[in-house]
């Protein structure tokens, strides 16, 4: 049976085509059971490299099936297919869009509405590195957000999406933390230390991401060029990002992505760390 007779057999009628990736695709669909929409991320595993297939695939399932947390998006349903070989993700659907989106349409986000999206990123980060997981790609585009009903003026909830990268780690036996050497996201959220293929804690390096996430999201604007990574590195050093000061940011915002934007992993924040900042 074709593809939408096999997920209708399960109880989902396929809707419209949400996103696209080079070996997947994400479409919204209805669940007939919980009467609401839902979206199913659609892994060919044919199409995909093999490293992908034995090394990052395996990692998503893993991680995925042990995640509970509300602000990381919730999945319903993993299983998959012999002929053709697919693997099929089901997980809650945000009308809202992501957090780029936003950006991109409505320009940056005041900062009494962007307190509590960045709080649940950090809490979503909290939860998975108290777990021994790394996120690896966190991004303005994997942070969907939900209008929060009956307040007054915009208010957004915010779950942690797209765990494609997401890594869980032996649990800690020294102080020394773990190390990757694995190159995982997009360069325009990479820490330094990344961009320059070095061994590095991947938990510092979803810290930094999402401290570039906070500044895209009070600022509206890249806080680096990565047009040039070797340009970019060197600014990510200096921590050269004044020129995009402004006067609708705050003192203490701006005090709260210097500190996670820090040259030196050790120097950063943990993610309770920023949760705790007074902004």
């Amino acid at each position: 049976c074709s593809e939408t007779e096999m997920l209708r057999s399960k109880g989902y009628i396929l809707r419209n085509t949400i996103g696209q990736g080079t070996y997947s695709k994400v479409k919204r669909a209805c669940s007939i059971a919980m009467k609401r929409d839902i979206a199913i991320k659609i892994i060919s595993r044919d199409d995909a490299p093999e490293v992908f297939r034995k090394k990052f695939l395996p990692r998503e399932v893993e991680v995925l099936s042990i995640l509970e947390h509300p602000s990381i998006v919730k999945v319903f349903e993993i299983f998959e297919t012999k002929n053709p070989a697919r693997l099929y993700i089901v997980t809650e659907y945000f009308h809202n869009g992501d957090l780029l989106d936003h950006v991109k349409s409505k320009g940056s986000m005041d900062e009494m509405v962007a307190r509590p999206v960045i709080a649940d990123v950090c809490r979503a980060g909290s939860y998975l590195h108290h777990n021994n997981i790394s996120h690896r790609d966190i991004k303005c585009e994997n942070i969907l957000l939900h209008v929060v009903p009956g307040c007054k003026g915009a208010a957004y909830q915010a779950k942690l999406c797209d765990f494609g990268f997401a890594r869980r780690f032996p649990t800690r036996t020294s102080g020394q933390g773990w190390l990757s050497n694995t190159f995982c996201g997009s360069a325009a959220y990479a820490s330094p230390e990344i961009l320059e293929r070095k061994l590095h804690n991947p938990m510092s390096a979803d810290v930094w991401a999402t401290g570039v996430v906070v500044f895209i999201t009070v600022f509206g604007a890249m806080p680096f060029d990565d047009t040039d990574i070797r340009t970019m590195v060197k600014m990510q050093k200096r921590g050269d990002v004044t020129h995009h000061r402004s006067n609708k940011v705050s003192v203490i915002a701006s005090e709260l992505i210097g500190s996670i934007l820090r040259p030196h992993p050790r120097h950063r924040p943990t993610m309770q760390g920023i949760l705790r900042h007074r902004w």
